[in-house]
């Protein structure tokens, strides 16, 4: 993926540079540097790396301060629970969708992956009611979706 190597290596120096008081820049830069990493992976085709590097990235999301706006907005959940599920891993994003909602109640993205990873389960009446509390809380919305992330 060399077109993506020079914007990571510039954004890694960014997560890694001494800047007295930006702290909270570079914790959510080192969210960043994963995210982007995991990203490669998967254009790579390596999924397995990609999940290492993603529950990584929802470690180190998850110790950063507490904002409002929060610090890194698109939890790395969504996308790790989006790749686990088309590992055909669907437990084991039940268990990150549900992770992530425990955190960030309602999220329709997260409510989408778990309704779908229960389906994936043979757990009909259970993604059913995922589904239901997605379809109320996302009505509104313009964006149809396909997978917890893009």
């Amino acid at each position: 993926m060399g077109e993506a190597e020079a914007p990571l290596t510039e954004l890694e120096k960014l997560a890694s540079g001494d800047n007295p008081g930006h702290d909270r820049v570079k914790e959510a830069l080192a969210v960043a540097v994963l995210t982007v990493r995991a990203r490669i992976a998967l254009a790579e085709s390596k999924p397995d790396a990609a999940i290492g590097t993603l529950r990584e990235a929802a470690a180190k999301e998850d110790r950063l301060a507490y904002s409002e706006p929060a610090n890194w907005f698109f939890p790395v959940r969504h996308l790790l629970g989006a790749v686990l599920m088309q590992t055909g891993r669907a437990a084991d994003a039940e268990t990150v969708y549900r992770d992530d909602l425990s955190r960030h109640p309602n999220n329709g993205w997260a409510l989408y992956g778990l309704a779908q990873s229960l389906r994936m389960q043979g757990r009909a009446a259970e993604a059913s009611a995922a589904q239901q509390q997605f379809d109320m809380g996302w009505k509104n919305a313009d964006v149809t979706l396909v997978a917890s992330a893009f």
